[in-house]
């Protein structure tokens, strides 16, 4: 019998213990240290005597400055544990996003949120609105790697590229006019996003990138909101870059960026925005 009880705690380990969470952290160890790196790539960007908007992850990291604000505010729309209306601060001088930051942008934390009425009958605009809200107050300069996009307001709005071409029709207030991959100056892949768009747009697609493999395996890297903070109008241009994490395999694999609403993705009802798809073309790996 006390053989069995042994045995019986053994398996338990792996069915309802700790046992397989330990297995899991390991096996994804390399890409957590892969993607810290990033993250600390950005958080050593921003100047010590910088005002930042950053999510909850960051916070701890940034604390010792004095204008520190959390993004899961602008977002949220209202103060922390209350219903009143959260009134974000004057344009800071970094806004950091991070669309894999679990604790601001995972809808079961509360924050990130589809338009919602309160219980005495206001409209809160839903989450992606509200941070084009308070972008719009200001000029940036957005630097953009795999999930992360951080935000540097500019002192004048920076001079829009020569971007021609006839475009292709996302929705009624958007436009792709380009979209190419590019080898930046630090020699890392990146696309290249030429927009049109129109004023007062409802929704604000997403974009995630696909890496097909010869033998149909996937991995994605979603790069988030499009067009976030712009001014409307033509020649919108954006820049990606990509560092492809060390569990997709070197080799070549076609490249493809969807366009989809993340709002429908995560909170299902009516459809909104239908999916569109680009061929980017050949992606190597190395």
């Amino acid at each position: 019998m006390a053989g069995w009880v042994v045995a019986a705690c053994v398996v338990c380990q792996f069915w309802m213990g700790p046992a397989r969470f330990v297995f899991q952290t390991l096996t994804t160890a390399s890409a957590a240290q892969e993607t810290a790196s990033v993250r600390r790539d950005f958080i050593g960007a921003i100047a010590p005597d910088a005002s930042v908007i950053a999510g909850l992850p960051y916070l701890s990291h940034l604390a010792m400055r004095q204008n520190l604000h959390s993004l899961h505010h602008v977002l949220k729309g209202l103060k922390t544990l209350s219903r009143a209306e959260y009134v974000p601060p004057p344009p800071t001088d970094e806004v950091l996003v991070d669309v894999a930051d679990s604790a601001t942008f995972d809808p079961d934390a509360g924050y990130y949120h589809p338009a919602m009425k309160t219980v005495d009958g206001r409209i809160i605009p839903e989450s992606e609105q509200l941070l084009e809200s308070f972008l719009r107050n200001a000029s940036w300069g957005p630097h953009a790697r795999n999930e992360v996009t951080l935000f540097r307001r500019e002192a004048k709005p920076p001079q829009r590229p020569g971007i021609t071409g006839v475009g292709r029709p996302l929705d009624d207030h958007h436009r792709l006019v380009s979209a190419r991959l590019v080898t930046t100056a630090e020699g890392e892949k990146a696309v290249a996003f030429g927009y049109e768009v129109e004023p007062d747009r409802k929704i604000i697609p997403w974009v995630r990138l696909y890496l097909i493999a010869p033998d149909q395996q996937r991995y994605s890297i979603t790069k988030g909101p499009i067009a976030l903070g712009k001014p409307a109008g033509h020649a919108i241009g954006e820049s990606w870059a990509i560092r492809p994490p060390s569990y997709i395999p070197k080799g070549k694999y076609q490249a493809w960026l969807l366009f989809y609403d993340n709002h429908e993705e995560l909170f299902p009802g009516k459809a909104r925005f239908e999916k569109r798809t680009f061929d980017l073309g050949e992606f190597e790996v190395r």
